[in-house]
């Protein structure tokens, strides 16, 4: 059983399409989606929507988790915010490029 994060990032839609076609079946049936607008803005000041927060499995140092994710439509990498990562006690080591989640390691 995956650990259901309550976590919550951005991810485009581009992006979002791509890694559910890489999924396995049995991960396809853990992906699900719920109405919810919400508005966000970014370092540019733009503001854009996301219509929707689509629950998807995902691997992360070892661990597998449930992640809740905004979708937006903006062509951006998977966003994790401050606060998801304070909460998953992640540590990042850019100058080594080294990322930890809870003392688990991942290059």
């Amino acid at each position: 059983a995956r650990h259901r994060s309550t976590f919550y990032c951005f991810v485009e839609n581009l992006g979002t399409k791509i890694f559910l076609e890489s999924l396995t079946p049995a991960e396809k049936q853990e992906v699900t989606e719920v109405k919810k607008n919400k508005i966000f803005r970014f370092g540019d000041g733009e503001s854009v929507v996301s219509k929707s927060i689509k629950t998807i499995p995902i691997r992360l140092c070892g661990q597998e988790m449930l992640l809740n994710t905004h979708v937006i439509e903006k062509n951006i990498p998977l966003l994790l915010s401050r606060d998801a990562m304070e909460k998953m006690k992640c540590i990042i080591d850019l100058k080594n490029v080294k990322f930890w989640i809870d003392n688990h390691h991942q290059d």
